[in-house]
């Protein structure tokens, strides 16, 4: 990329960084920064940079892709069929994808709702304004009919709002004077509170009572002299 255009345009420089720093704001991690390059660039032609954009807009088609059908009133016959009925819109779903590709189909009180791949295709079935089908005339238009000034909003919303920083480089180089790169203080590490003191150690638990194991002796009882015989 840098080949092609240095070959294009000879005269092609990449730019030189004149100042860089940052903003020390504190309420988030990051800390947004700020540069001044001094480039050489071409001055772009506005209108016809819009007029591009109109034509990129108008073959695209609405961003919904959404045609709307009803039926004309001096095609209403109390006895013949309507748009509801299952033949009526087989035949104008056929009809309606030569166009393009369909992908949705509903129906909104009393019109249906016809929605293509794409808003070109939108732009196309819009275009025929109207066909007959199963004996009623239908009518077709475009969902949103401002749908040309909807992108338009929309484009403008991302179409950078920027201004020149500098209008010439005499004040560039008096903003570079007056506001120059101030030493930040180095952080402190966060003071802690000291530490909680472990709790006391319980007591140890006094030792159980074990009885006394001893030798007991058993000294067995005289036996008792045998009665004397009666007479």
């Amino acid at each position: 990329m840098k080949a092609l255009a240095e070959g294009d345009f000879p005269s092609w420089n990449p730019g030189k960084l004149i100042h860089y720093g940052r903003s020390e704001l504190k309420q988030s991690d990051h800390r947004p920064v700020i540069a001044i390059i001094d480039a050489e660039i071409r001055e772009i032609d506005q209108q016809r940079r819009r007029t591009v954009f109109e034509q990129v807009i108008r073959d695209l088609g609405p961003p919904d892709s959404t045609i709307v059908v009803h039926v004309m009133e001096s095609s209403v016959d109390d006895e013949g069929p309507t748009i509801y009925d299952e033949s009526v819109m087989s035949a104008l779903i056929a009809e309606l994808s030569k166009m393009g590709e369909v992908t949705l189909v509903r129906y909104v009180e009393d019109t249906m709702w016809v929605t293509y791949r794409d808003g070109e295709a939108a732009l196309n079935a819009a275009a025929k304004r109207s066909t007959q089908v199963c004996g009623l005339e239908l009518v077709f238009e475009l969902k949103s009919s401002d749908w040309q000034h909807l992108v338009d909003s929309e484009i403008e919303l991302c179409t950078t709002n920027t201004i020149p920083l500098c209008a010439n480089p005499t004040e560039q180089a008096q903003l570079l004077q007056v506001s120059p790169e101030v030493p930040q203080r180095p952080k402190q590490p966060p003071t802690r509170p000291p530490a909680r003191p472990p709790m006391p150690m319980s007591p140890r638990n006094s030792p159980r009572h074990i009885p006394h194991v001893g030798v007991i002796s058993i000294v067995p009882k005289p036996a008792k002299p045998p009665m004397p015989p009666s007479p």
